[in-house]
C-alpha cells in the first residue's frame, strides 16, 4: 500500500504579514507606542489631579482650622464688654459726682470753708468736667461678630469669615485698651474731684465748729443736730454733698439764732436791772441824767466824795468823784501803755463855775451860739462829778478833730471796758442838744457802759427811755 501524503493547508495571510519570531512588526509597535503614551498622560494628568484636589483639600482643612481657631478666640470670655460695662457705670458715677461737686463748690460758704478750699474744688470741677467732656458718651456695647454664625463651605468663604473675625477681635481688643485708658482717666478724675471735696467738707465743718464752740447757750436738741449735721456733711456721699453742706449751715444758723436769742433775754434782764438799779433822776447816782430838759434838783446841788484823779495830768487841778477818779486811773494806766496818755483839761464844775464859764461863753459867742456846746448852770454835766474832758497835746484840744486822733480812737474803742461813755457823739445833737465832742467823757459804770456798747446804744436818753432834750 502506498503511503499518500495529506494536502497540504491553504496558506495564512495574516502569517504571511507576521514578522519573524522574536520581532514585532512595525504597525504594532506603533500602536503599542501610542498606547504607552496615552497611559504615561492619563498617569500624569490622575497625578495632577490629584495634586490639586490634595492640595484643595488641604487649603480647605486649613482655612476651615483658621476660622475654627479665630471663632474660638471670638467666643472665648473677654474682658472688653465688662471693661466697657465697668466704664459706663464709672461714668455714669462721675457725672453724678461732677454735678453734685459743682453745687457743692456753688452753696459752699466761704466764711465758714475758707477761699481756699473753696477755690480748690471750683478749679477740681473745672478740671473733671474738661475731662469728662474729652471721654465724650462712652457705652457699654463692645465689638460685634460679623454675621458668620454657620461656616461657609468654599475656601474663600472661609478665608473671608475668618478675616472678618480677626477684624472684630482686633476692634474688641482695641476697644478694650481704650476702656482701660478712660477707665484710669475716669478714677484717677473722681480721686482728684473727692479729696477737693473731702477738704472742702472738712473745711466747712471745722468752721462750723469753731463758730459753733462759743454759743453755748443753744438748746441741747440744737446742739445735736449741729453734731449730726456735721457728721452727714463729712460723710455724705458726693452727690449730696451740696444738701448736706446745707443742712449744716441751717443747722449751725439755729444753733446761733437760739444761743443770741437766749444771751439777749439774759442782757435784757441784765439791762433791766441795771435800769432798776439806776436813778436817772437822784444827783447822787452814777446813772443821773442831766441835760436841757433835766436840771439838777436842788439846782446848785455837790457831790461830796470829789478826789482829784492820782497820776493823771490835770491843766486845772479839777476833782472827780471818788468811783470815776479810780475808773479813769485804770483807763490811763493802760492807756499809757498803749503809747496814749492823756491829760484831764476840765472836771467837776460847780455851779457857781459854770455860771461864770457860761457867761463867758455867751459874752463872746452870743446865747445862741454858746447854747451849742455849753451847758447852764445847774444843767452841765461837769457838776455830776462824773464828767472829763480829755486832750492829748496834738493840737485838737476841745475841737472835733481829737475824735480822728489815736488817742480819741483808742479812747472811743475801751472806754465802755472802764465804766465811761463818750456823752456827745456825733449824729446826736437832736437827741442831747450839744454838738460832737470828742472829748468828753461820763462815768455810769461799767455795768452800764458795757451794756450800752453791746446794745449799741450811744445816749443815756435812748437807754432810759428818756425824752430827747435838743433845747431848754
Amino acid at each position: 500500500m502506498s503511503r499518500v501524503n495529506p494536502p497540504l493547508p491553504p496558506p495564512d495571510p495574516v502569517a504571511a504579514e507576521r514578522p519573524p519570531a522574536g520581532r514585532p512588526s512595525a504597525p504594532r509597535a506603533k500602536r503599542r507606542r501610542a498606547t504607552l503614551l496615552m497611559l504615561g498622560l492619563a498617569a500624569v494628568l490622575l497625578a495632577a489631579v490629584a495634586t490639586f484636589w490634595t492640595a484643595q483639600v488641604l487649603a480647605g482643612r486649613e482655612a476651615s482650622a483658621g476660622y475654627e481657631a479665630a471663632l474660638q478666640r471670638w467666643e472665648t470670655p473677654s474682658e472688653e464688654a465688662a471693661r466697657a460695662t465697668e466704664l459706663a457705670g464709672a461714668i455714669a458715677d462721675f457725672d453724678e459726682e461732677l454735678d453734685g461737686a459743682r453745687t457743692l463748690s456753688e452753696v459752699l460758704p466761704e466764711a465758714l470753708a475758707g477761699t481756699e478750699s473753696k477755690a480748690a474744688l471750683a478749679a477740681a470741677v473745672t478740671s473733671g468736667a474738661e475731662a469728662r467732656d474729652a471721654l465724650g458718651e462712652t457705652g457699654a456695647e463692645g465689638a460685634r461678630l460679623p454675621p458668620h454664625a454657620v461656616a461657609p463651605e468654599s475656601v474663600d468663604g472661609l478665608r473671608k469669615a475668618t478675616a472678618a473675625i480677626e477684624a472684630a477681635l482686633a476692634s474688641r481688643e482695641r476697644a478694650q485698651r481704650n476702656a482701660e485708658e478712660s477707665l484710669r482717666t475716669v478714677t484717677q478724675q473722681r480721686e482728684t474731684l473727692a479729696a477737693a471735696a473731702d477738704a472742702a467738707r472738712s473745711a466747712l465743718v471745722a468752721g462750723a465748729a469753731t463758730q459753733a464752740e462759743p454759743l453755748t447757750s443753744a438748746s441741747p436738741e440744737a446742739l445735736q443736730a449741729l453734731a449730726d449735721a456735721s457728721n452727714a456733711a463729712s460723710t455724705s456721699p458726693l452727690p449730696g454733698a451740696a444738701a448736706a453742706a446745707a443742712a449744716l449751715v441751717a443747722a449751725l444758723d439755729k444753733v446761733r439764732a437760739e444761743h443770741d436769742a437766749a444771751v439777749a433775754a439774759a442782757e435784757q434782764k441784765t439791762a433791766e436791772r441795771v435800769r432798776s438799779a439806776a436813778t436817772a433822776d437822784d444827783p447822787a447816782s452814777i446813772t443821773v441824767v442831766v441835760n436841757k430838759q433835766r436840771p439838777f434838783n436842788p439846782i446848785d446841788w455837790e457831790p461830796g466824795d470829789l478826789r482829784t484823779p492820782a497820776g493823771i495830768p490835770n491843766t486845772n487841778g479839777q476833782p472827780v468823784r471818788g468811783e470815776a477818779a479810780t475808773a479813769l486811773e485804770s483807763m490811763y494806766a493802760e492807756a499809757s501803755a498803749a503809747g496814749l496818755p492823756f491829760t484831764i483839761t476840765s472836771a467837776y464844775r460847780s455851779y457857781a463855775y459854770q455860771t461864770s464859764l457860761f457867761d463867758s461863753y455867751v459874752a463872746r459867742d452870743g446865747l445862741a451860739a454858746a447854747e451849742t456846746y455849753s451847758a447852764r448852770a445847774g444843767y452841765s454835766e461837769h457838776q455830776t462829778g462824773l464828767t472829763v474832758d480829755l486832750d492829748d497835746g496834738s493840737g485838737c484840744t476841745l475841737e472835733s478833730c481829737f475824735g480822728e486822733t489815736a488817742t480819741g480812737q483808742w479812747l472811743r474803742a475801751n472806754a465802755s471796758r472802764f465804766g465811761y461813755i463818750l456823752r456827745y457823739d456825733a449824729g446826736q445833737e437832736p437827741i442831747v442838744g450839744f454838738i460832737y465832742e470828742p472829748w468828753h467823757f461820763r462815768y455810769v459804770g461799767a455795768a452800764v457802759s458795757e451794756d450800752m456798747r453791746s446794745r449799741g446804744i450811744v445816749n443815756l436818753e435812748d437807754y432810759f427811755g428818756l425824752p430827747p432834750a435838743p433845747t431848754y
